[in-house]
C-alpha cells in the first residue's frame, strides 16, 4: 500500500495539472473569443462610423452645391444690375455729349452770326460813344 499513495499523489498531481492546463487553455481560449469578439465589435463600430461619415459627407457636399448655386445665382443677378447701370449710364453720357456737341455748335452759330453782322465803327460813331461816355461820367460826378 505504501506504494500505491505515491502512485496516487503522483497520479493527483497529473490530473491536477492537467485540469491546471485545461483551465489555463479555456482562460486562453475565452481570452482569445474577447479579442475576437471586441475587434468584431470595432469593426462594426468602424463601419457605422465610415457609414455616417459618408452620410454627412453627402449632406455636406449637397449643402456646398446648393449654397454653390445660390451664391452663383446672387452674382449673376448683381452682375446683370451692373451691367443695366453701365448701360444706362452710357446712354446718359451719350445723351450728354451730344447735348454739350449741339451747345457748342449754337455757341459757334451765334458767334458766327454776330461776327458777320457786326456793323462798322466809324469814327464818328466812336466820337459820340466817347463823348456820351464822358458826358454821364461828368454827370455822375455832379451827382456826387
Amino acid at each position: 500500500m505504501p506504494e500505491s499513495i505515491p502512485k496516487k499523489e503522483h497520479l493527483i498531481s497529473v490530473v491536477e495539472d492537467i485540469i491546471e492546463e485545461v483551465s489555463y487553455l479555456n482562460r486562453e481560449k475565452a481570452d482569445s473569443s474577447d479579442v475576437k469578439l471586441l475587434i468584431l465589435e470595432m469593426k462594426e463600430e468602424f463601419k457605422r462610423s465610415e457609414e455616417r461619415f459618408a452620410s454627412m459627407e453627402k449632406r455636406s457636399d449637397e449643402r456646398f452645391a446648393t449654397s454653390d448655386i445660390r451664391s452663383n445665382e446672387r452674382f449673376a443677378a448683381s452682375d446683370k444690375r451692373i451691367g443695366d447701370l453701365i448701360h444706362s449710364m452710357d446712354k446718359r453720357f451719350n445723351l450728354l455729349q451730344w447735348m454739350i456737341g449741339l451747345g457748342l455748335a449754337f455757341l459757334s452759330f451765334l458767334i458766327t452770326l454776330f461776327n458777320y453782322w457786326k456793323p462798322p465803327i466809324t469814327p464818328e460813331i466812336l466820337e459820340k460813344a466817347v463823348y456820351f461816355g464822358v458826358e454821364r461820367a461828368l454827370q455822375k460826378n455832379k451827382s456826387l
